[in-house]
């Protein structure tokens, strides 16, 4: 009896061994472990299935806490507290859903697919100790999520080895001048700034006057290089990422801020606030402690030269000479098709439709066929070639020649040695009769005619 309870006891413990395998087979891509920089949460540390020490101001008591990966589906991943906090009395665990998108080995994008908790007003959920919470439940952010809430990680030393900047969105292809910068509130505000992104095309260098109100300097050192932006097809306002490259950030400033800007013509509008860009910022609204800015004027465009400008002109001779070669191409091989089919033509012309032409060409074809079958032709040998026979272009037409009728009567040659001649009414029957009989026919028919008379 001892051994059948001793059996049953490590069933049941293999069967919560493999059930514990599969509960801990969330894990996180392989190249996320490590120290990386968030713009919504600073510095995360990544394990194979867990994040540490993620910020996390639910109560007074408790600021961050651990959580580990639950359960994935395709690239959403749910993670829970690993331990509970207490609310209203009550022992809860937290849930949070993110949505991974991998750029590079160094760079991530994020959605973070919870709606916002209304009793923390954080992006979480939050369900009794004793409830069953799956994946369904717990990420229930309604899709498609908003453009400006995206979220992004560089890998923690990756943009000091130029891994991560990259190039800034098209349009602010400028040097901006006339700018002017104002805080949410509209309390403070200074004048005659410019935006640098002609320079260099990752980087965004901002020039202040010297009377600005340091409150208004998000970037102290006016340089940012440019990480990711995604543009709201609707509203048609970009949203950049931007990497503050101050050596050390003010209070309550992120290292990784947020541009919302629309371009018009010279003018930019824009605003910037110093984390993660906010649910309801546009290029013209910003929560505090974000600020506005408005550029109208452009000193200096791309068209003045530099990388962007070769670059473009490449591109161009490039297409350019494809196209040429491709044309080329088409030409030689039409070329080439029309000769064979005059030369075909050639081959094959004749000069009437007879019938018996085809037989003719027939015969005319022989030769090449009988030297195609020779086999045993030595190679480099002159074949001489059978002409091919064509009848007669035109068919001749003879008339048959008119019919002749005698002058005079001639009396036929007796069978006789005898000559029979008639007297003829004229003298010149005779003559031609005698004619005929003489052998030497000259002088003596002449004779002959006078003995007669």
């Amino acid at each position: 009896m001892r051994d059948g309870w001793i059996t049953i006891y490590l069933s049941l413990s293999v069967i919560f061994l493999s059930s514990g395998l599969v509960y801990s087979a969330c894990t996180f891509p392989s190249d996320l472990q490590g120290n990386w920089i968030s713009s919504d949460k600073g510095t995360l540390n990544f394990t194979s299935d867990t994040i540490w020490k993620y910020p996390f101001p639910v109560t007074v008591a408790v600021t961050e806490t651990n959580f580990v990966c639950e359960e994935q589906s395709g690239d959403k991943y749910m993670l829970k507290s690993q331990t509970t906090f207490v609310l209203f009395g009550y022992n809860f665990f937290a849930y949070i859903c993110l949505e991974l998108h991998p750029i590079s080995s160094y760079k991530y994008w994020y959605q973070v697919a919870n709606d916002i908790e209304t009793s923390t007003n954080l992006r979480v959920y939050v369900a009794l100790e004793v409830a069953n919470v799956d994946i369904a439940t717990a990420c229930n952010r309604a899709e498609p999520y908003e453009t400006a809430t995206f979220n992004t990680l560089v890998k923690e030393g990756a943009l000091e080895g130029g891994l991560v900047e990259a190039t800034c969105p098209f349009e602010l292809f400028h040097t901006f001048s006339n700018g002017s910068l104002t805080s949410a509130d509209d309390s403070t505000s200074c004048v005659n700034t410019t935006l640098d992104v002609c320079t260099e095309r990752t980087q965004m260098r901002v020039t202040y006057d010297p009377s600005c109100d340091a409150s208004l300097k998000i970037s102290s050192e006016g340089m940012n290089i440019c990480l990711l932006d995604q543009t709201n097809d609707t509203s048609g306002v970009t949203y950049l990422h931007v990497w503050n490259n101050d050596t050390t950030l003010a209070t309550d400033v992120m290292r990784i801020n947020c541009y919302a800007f629309e371009k018009s013509g010279d003018v930019m509008t824009a605003t910037l606030y110093p984390g993660a860009c906010q649910p309801d910022q546009t290029s013209m609204v910003v929560s505090d402690p974000g600020i506005k800015v408005q550029y109208k004027s452009i000193t200096k465009d791309t068209s003045e030269g530099g990388p962007q400008t070769i670059y473009f002109v490449a591109i161009i001779l490039g297409a350019l000479a494809f196209i040429i070669l491709l044309v080329l191409i088409i030409c030689i091989i039409c070329k080439t098709k029309c000769r064979c089919i005059t030369k075909l033509c050639k081959k094959n012309k004749i000069g009437h439709s007879d019938a018996s032409l085809t037989s003719s060409m027939e015969d005319g074809m022989e030769p090449y066929l009988r030297a195609m079958k020779r086999v045993d032709q030595p190679p480099g040998v002159f074949v001489a070639r059978k002409p091919i026979k064509l009848g007669p272009i035109i068919e001749p037409y003879l008339e048959p020649p008119p019919k002749v009728e005698l002058l005079y009567d001639v009396e036929p040659r007796p069978t006789s040695s005898r000559m029979m001649f008639s007297r003829s009414i004229f003298l010149s029957q005779l003559s031609l009769k005698y004619k005929d009989d003489e052998p030497n026919g000259n002088n003596n028919n002449n004779k002959n005619s006078d003995n007669i008379f």
